[in-house]
């Protein structure tokens, strides 16, 4: 009796975001099934069936194997970056009698008050190779022989853009992991303590388990928005030098926008293989990273 009460209190205040998401994601998701199906340029209406030919044609695209590689690339060491950095720095401003620790977390969590076009500009002004911060200081402390061209260059662009969102993102992870280590009773470190378990210890043993769930979630939500990053590259490199750094999102906006005879039917095919991927890839992570939750 008392889960059906909760559950029609619960339907309400779902419905707007459910209104919502049907309009603004469902319906344009299904509504792009039967245009990936089509020969379209946008212009007119010279629509014109082709079946699966968009989709035969992507498998054979050397241009969209490189731009999905360089997405993966983008999403695997982003994450291996951005994600442990959050947790470290949850972890120690976890800590009691930490000094100035609410003028720490807010020296950390303010690159992400930042728009992600503000924070691209920036970045781009610190890399300039003429009058860049990054240089000038280089060069002021006698390191002036690693002054570079840092978004000229394909080997060192990709990194560059890694650094920026890294900068940007790590204070909304630590927020996110800090509101599940307030969770954990301060008890289960004392114990701990009395069994002589050091730092690691009370890290891997307490800390890391009851976490595990706020953990999940957040590779998840990593994941998703990795495989979509389309803002950072657009705007920073534009996806060079050479392609270095275009991800599969910029693939599909040249495709429908930037070309000279633009091909919305495939750039819409391109659209339907991310949401595929994406689903595909959250569901396969969420079922590998699912454990027993631990109750405390």
């Amino acid at each position: 009796m008392l889960a059906r009460e909760r559950r029609k209190l619960i339907l309400p205040f779902l419905a707007p975001f459910l209104i919502l998401h049907t309009f603004l994601f469902a319906y344009p998701a299904i509504q792009a099934l039967p245009l990936s199906l089509m020969d379209f340029s946008g212009i007119g209406e010279n629509m014109r069936f082709i079946g699966l030919a968009n989709f035969e044609e992507l498998l054979t695209d050397k241009d969209f194997r490189e731009v999905l590689g360089v997405t993966f690339r983008f999403a695997i060491f982003g994450g291996l970056l951005t994600l442990p950095a959050g947790l470290y720095f949850a972890v120690i401003l976890n800590q009691e009698g930490l000094p100035f620790r609410g003028l720490l977390k807010l020296i950390v969590f303010a690159p992400a008050l930042f728009s992600v076009i503000a924070t691209s500009l920036l970045w781009m002004q610190i890399y300039n190779p003429a009058i860049g911060l990054l240089n000038e200081v280089l060069g002021l402390v006698g390191l002036g022989n690693l002054q570079h061209i840092w978004l000229g260059d394909r080997h060192s662009a990709f990194w560059a853009v890694i650094v920026v969102i890294l900068w940007h993102s790590v204070g909304t992870y630590m927020i996110l992991f800090l509101a599940g280590l307030q969770k954990v009773p301060r008890e289960f470190y004392e114990a701990a303590r009395i069994d002589g378990a050091g730092n690691w210890s009370c890290f891997v043993h307490v800390t890391f388990p009851l976490i595990w769930d706020v953990t999940r979630v957040l590779i998840l939500l990593y994941t998703i928005g990795a495989l979509q990053s389309f803002i950072w590259q657009f705007v920073i490199t534009r996806g060079g030098p050479a392609g270095s750094t275009e991800t599969i999102g910029m693939y599909l906006y040249a495709w429908a926008f930037e070309f000279n005879l633009p091909r919305w039917g495939y750039a819409t095919a391109v659209g339907v293989v991310i949401l595929i991927l994406v689903m595909t890839i959250t569901i396969v992570v969420n079922k590998v990273l699912t454990r027993e939750t631990v109750e405390y």
